[in-house]
């Protein structure tokens, strides 16, 4: 059994980008924050401001566990976890990799997503652009805090330097295929 964890900043593209291979593998897919709403059985934005920080990285470290336990390989996009000391034991299991996706400010802008109290996500480039030096500001931040090197379980990192969600698979399936179970057949795909 392999857990294969994808690290990196909100909106950096855990989630495009983690479904593809773990489909070209075989493996189950999950995405940490869709794990939580139907754990907690709330919206992100309920969860937010009904939590603590702590509290809600507590949950996600629980939701992580029982993935983790859960028979089979996977691939699971993971949020960001502010306190991850209290994550490392759960990270130290044997067959859970991690790679870390990193890219510049202007690429992770350019993905920017919205999503409304009921999590559903949509386009608002106007409000967006209005907001750019702010969005481009907070996403400097949270790479400074989290991104490059931080996630300190990653074996390694990958920087996606704006390509297409395909070219970025098939990228980390030349650095990191040994992770995933015939890698040969997929790397050739």
């Amino acid at each position: 059994m392999k857990n294969i964890c994808l690290f990196g900043v909100s909106n950096v593209g855990k989630s495009t980008i983690g479904e593809l291979p773990a489909k070209r593998a075989g493996y189950d897919f999950y995405d940490l924050d869709e794990e939580v709403r139907k754990d907690v059985q709330m919206s992100q934005t309920e969860f937010k401001d009904s939590f603590t920080l702590e509290e809600r990285d507590e949950k996600r470290i629980e939701v992580l566990d029982s993935l983790f336990r859960k028979a089979g390989n996977k691939v699971i996009a993971v949020t960001p976890i502010t306190y991850r000391m209290d994550a490392l034991t759960v990270f130290a299991q044997a067959g859970v990799h991690g790679i870390e996706l990193t890219d510049s400010p202007e690429h992770i802008f350019d993905r920017l997503i919205f999503t409304d109290e009921n999590d559903a996500a949509y386009t608002d480039d106007e409000y967006k652009n209005r907001y750019k030096d702010h969005c481009l500001k907070m996403i400097r931040e949270d790479l400074e805090y989290y991104g490059n090197g931080v996630f300190c379980l990653a074996e390694g990192l990958y920087d996606m330097n704006g390509e297409a969600p395909e070219e970025v698979v098939n990228g980390i399936l030349r650095e990191f295929g040994d992770l995933f179970a015939e890698s040969q057949r997929i790397v050739q795909n």
